[in-house]
């Protein structure tokens, strides 16, 4: 188990009651673990309550705000592309409305280029 892995399982079973035995073989290995569950042993219920209270907090608006800027990223990526293809359909109008017109296609073809 990476140093990661092993701070992960205690945090996550710190409290179960059935993982103390690994929590100890953690803590036995790790310390900095040792000295956190050191830490968290002198904290009351109510403040262990209070911590994971503001942790899923910090969470939720942390997932509020990855949304919030995947919603911009996609609205950007959608208005690019609708602009792109109104600009493209909006010229094909324009070369149709020309050569109907009688105009010779490569002259159109050329204007355009240039218009760029």
């Amino acid at each position: 188990m990476s140093e990661k892995e092993r701070w992960a399982v205690f945090f996550k079973y710190y409290n179960d009651t059935e993982k103390q035995p690994l929590i100890q073989e953690i803590t036995r290995k790790e310390e900095g673990i040792a000295m956190a569950a050191d830490v968290i042993s002198g904290f009351t219920a109510d403040e262990v309550a209070f911590f994971h209270e503001m942790s899923v907090e910090k969470y939720e608006l942390d997932m509020r705000a990855h949304a919030q800027e995947a919603e911009e990223i996609g609205e950007a990526r959608g208005e690019a592309r609708g602009r792109a293809e109104g600009e493209a359909k909006e010229r094909a109008r324009i070369l149709n409305l020309l050569k109907r017109a009688g105009y010779d296609t490569q002259g159109i073809e050329a204007a355009l280029k240039n218009s760029e």
